[in-house]
């Protein structure tokens, strides 16, 4: 069941990048094919460029991505330590005033 999530989501995220890069590597291949045509002697070398553009450009959406979902998880376990917390004194709380109402019937 986990594994069936996980898959789903990573399905989800690589097919929306996938079509997107395709997309930008597309129109950086076309605009080469046609400096290329023109017998343009720096094509190849603008080719390249805007490829590693490309790869420049999704390593530092990675990254920012990366540092998000940190913050987010983050957020998360301290909200569950949080709840955890304030659920373990109520219970702590509420078996010290049962100790106490307990001692108080015993001593009448």
């Amino acid at each position: 069941m986990l594994y069936n999530f996980f898959h789903d989501v990573q399905g989800r995220i690589t097919h929306g990048v996938d079509k997107q890069v395709i997309a930008q590597y597309d129109v950086i291949l076309h605009r080469y094919q046609e400096d290329a045509g023109r017998q343009d002697p720096k094509a190849f070398e603008t080719f390249r460029a805007n490829l590693s553009y490309i790869a420049f450009k999704l390593s530092i959406e990675a990254q920012i991505n990366k540092i998000i979902a940190d913050r987010i998880i983050y957020e998360v376990e301290k909200s569950a330590r949080e709840e955890k917390a304030a659920k373990e004194l109520a219970a702590s709380e509420a078996a010290r005033l049962e100790a106490e109402t307990n001692k108080t019937k015993k001593k009448k």
